[in-house]
């Protein structure tokens, strides 16, 4: 691994986080950067429960689905 692991508070929790991966996740996570994204994708919804529940961040990089903006 060589992105940095910083300590940081995201949502009023303390984690660690890749501020490198987390800034790049806005950016290029296939499922922020989709047209169906959130109301017609069941597979987003799914992850993004599971991110709030655990407090973690999730970046998808390949998927069947995808729509361009």
């Amino acid at each position: 691994m060589t992105g940095k692991i910083e300590k940081i508070v995201a949502h009023g929790v303390e984690v660690f986080a890749d501020v490198e991966m987390d800034n790049l996740r806005r950016e290029r996570c296939l499922c922020l950067n989709c047209q169906k994204m959130p109301s017609n994708c069941s597979v987003s919804k799914d992850f993004y429960h599971l991110c709030l529940q655990n407090n973690i961040a999730l970046m998808v990089t390949r998927c069947p689905e995808y729509v361009y903006k």
